[in-house]
């Protein structure tokens, strides 16, 4: 029976950590959600007008870089890139 409580275990923790490496949209008391962003990614404003998905990361990347990600909000186009965040100093 160990194994199973062993490998349960190990899922809960994967559970848990995999938010940290994704975008987390958490529900608030409206019923609207809202978008938590990690600390190495930037949001730039939205680009207003009707959004097409395609145009929105198409823009978005040739405007940024491929490693961009175009979304479309309720406003138009948004932007997201993340870079790599520094490495600490070692002593």
């Amino acid at each position: 029976m160990r194994p199973f409580y062993t490998m349960l275990l190990a899922l809960a923790l994967v559970v848990l950590c995999s938010d940290v490496a994704t975008k987390v949209v958490t529900a608030n008391g409206d019923g609207a959600t809202a978008t938590v962003t990690p600390m190495d990614c930037k949001v730039l404003p939205t680009i207003p007008g009707i959004c097409n998905p395609k145009k929105c990361m198409e823009d978005c990347q040739g405007g940024i870089g491929r490693s961009s990600v175009g979304e479309c909000v309720s406003d138009g186009c948004q932007c997201t890139y993340c870079t790599i965040p520094p490495r600490g100093r070692r002593n």
